[in-house]
This record gives structure tokens, sequence and C-alpha cells, in this order.
């Protein structure tokens, strides 16, 4: 019996006796505004600049919750001294939230800002895209205190900023409402958006290494002039495609940084689909013999997927010495 207790008086104290987990750090609020002199005629931006933090939540005047948002606009519609309010909560529930504040004397205005309409604006960062690829619109509007982002294909946003991705080819059009306080106004503007396949339309060499790694030329000095190929300088060609299903572009011999840009256009436009694609600079060089024999060395290889990359028609794949640039159109 004396036993049994024992053993049950050591159960309790690993339980009870070891240290307790460690709390882990509280965030560190931080609170900014865009604006510290301001009227009843202006839109400030208050944003969180909090490190460590799960969420923030931002408080205004009275102590109603204003947004959770990280970066909101707003307007003060009376003159006043007014506390702005972030709290930001840790990772550890454990832990302490802490809190930033800011005191801010709004004047009044001369009675044009709230009463202006709102001036929708937005940037998009990809107006051309395949199916997936991510765009990321920034609000540029103007006296305006909510926003509601209508991306065309069923979905939306009320948030300031926002990324948006669709899933099927087609032209959309992206509707940004921005609203004056209390929704006594709006205005809104568009822009349309083509979602579609990429098709390759060419290539172009902006730069390569003159020399192998080892300092020694692509291709061997001939005893006695050869003729055009037959320099010391790489013979380009730029072999592309998916797995080993790989096609040759025609060769530049004996290039030299002088005929940079080099450039191949496709007489077929291909489509980048979502696999991996290589593209493979070589060295057309020749082992000397009767006859030679062609030798290839490779110069460069680029693997990649390409759908999901490329702004402007443009993808742009760079490494070491080496940068390529691809063509490509929506359709």
């Amino acid at each position: 019996m004396r036993l049994v207790f024992l053993a049950l008086l050591a159960s309790a104290c690993i339980w009870s006796c070891s240290p307790s987990e460690e709390v882990g750090p509280a965030a560190a609020a931080c609170l900014e505004l865009s604006k510290t002199e301001f009227t009843t005629d202006d839109t400030i931006t208050i944003k969180s600049c909090s490190q460590g933090a799960l969420y923030t939540e931002i408080y205004v005047g009275d102590g109603s919750l204003l947004s959770k948002e990280s970066e909101i606009q707003y307007s003060f519609k009376t003159a006043g001294t007014y506390t702005i309010t972030l709290l930001a909560y840790p990772t550890d529930p454990r832990a302490d939230i802490t809190k930033s504040e800011k005191t801010v004397v709004v004047e009044q205005g001369k009675g044009i800002g709230n009463s202006a309409p709102p001036v929708a604006c937005f940037k998009v960062s990809l107006t051309s895209v395949s199916p997936g690829q991510e765009i990321t619109l920034l609000n540029c509007s103007e006296k305006a205190i909510r926003y509601r982002w209508d991306f065309g294909d069923g979905k939306t946003d009320d948030a300031l900023n926002t990324t948006h991705s669709y899933e099927k080819a087609g032209k959309y059009t992206i509707k940004l409402t921005a609203y004056s306080p209390g929704d006594a106004d709006s205005n809104s503007i568009t822009e349309e958006i083509n979602v579609g396949d990429k098709y390759l339309l060419g290539m172009e060499l902006l730069s390569f290494a003159e020399t192998k790694s080892s300092g020694e030329t692509w291709d061997a000095e001939p005893p006695f002039p050869f003729g055009n190929g037959f320099g010391v300088e790489p013979d380009i060609v730029l072999e592309y495609g998916i797995g080993r299903d790989l096609t040759k572009t025609d060769v530049v011999n004996d290039a030299t940084a002088a005929n940079l840009p080099i450039k191949w256009q496709l007489d077929r436009p291909v489509k980048l689909d979502g696999s991996s694609w290589t593209f493979r600079l070589l060295d057309a060089g020749f082992t000397l013999g009767f006859p030679p024999t062609e030798d290839l060395d490779v110069m460069n290889t680029f693997t990649s997927t390409l759908n999901d990359k490329g702004a402007d028609g443009i993808i742009t794949l760079e490494s070491g010495e080496y940068e390529l640039k691809l063509y490509y159109e929506i359709r």
C-alpha cells in the first residue's frame, strides 16, 4: 500500500512540479498616420506597423471599433481632439495585448471635403493574365472612406487594396466603387482584364558568358582558318520545349557581345501550359576531323513553369551571366 502511495505522489509531481511552458512574446504595437495635421475636409490613412501580431484592431474617438483591417482610410466629420488607438493581439493568447495611441486635433474645414463626391481610382499590376495568375490592385481613390471591389466573376472584396486571380479564360471587368462618409455619395471606375492562355512568340538573348567558367574559350583554336563557325567564339543555338521534346533554333555562328541581342522569331506561336519548360543554350561547336563532327556543349539551362509568370507580354529568365527574354501574347 505504501508503494502505491509513493507512486501516485511521484506521478502527481511530474505534472505539478515540472516547469510551465514559456509564454510567447507580446506583439509590438505600432500605429502610423498619413497626416498629423488635417481638417474635416481631409481623408487620412491609418496603418498598422505592428510586428509579431496575429491581428490588430483600430479604435477612434469614443472607443468604438473602427476596423480590423491593417490599413484603412478615415474622415472626421466634426472638428475636435481625438485619440486613435491600435490594439495588437499576440500569436500566443497568454501574452499581453499591447497598444499604440496617437492624439490628433482635427480643425474645421471649409466644407469642401465631405460635401465633394469621392474620386475612385486604382492601379492594376497586369491587364492580361493566364488563369490562376494573381494580379495586384492598389487603391488611389480620394475623399472616400469605404470601398467595394467587383471582379466581374461573381466575387467581391471590401478591402482598401487587394489581389485577385481568375479561374477561367475570358474578358472580365473590374469595378471599384468608392463611397464618401455616411455613403452620401459614390463614384466608380472600371478596368478590363483579359484572361487566357499564353502563346510564345519568340525569344531574345540579352547576355551570355563569352568563355567557359574555367576561362577557356568555348571552341578550340583551329590550326588554320576554316571559315564561319570555326572560330573560338560559341556558335549559339537555343533548344526549347517540355521534357525531351525540344525544338532547336537556327545557329548564330561565332557569337560575341556585338551580336546581342540575339533574336529568334517562331514561325508558329506555341502554347505555354502549366508544364515545366526547358530553354537550353548550346554551343554547336565541331570536333576537328575528316569530316568535322558536331559537338554540342551546354552553356546554360533555364527550367521553369511559365503560365504563371510575366507581365506586359514579356517573361524574363536570368541565371548568372545569362539573360533570356520570352515574348508572348494572351489568346
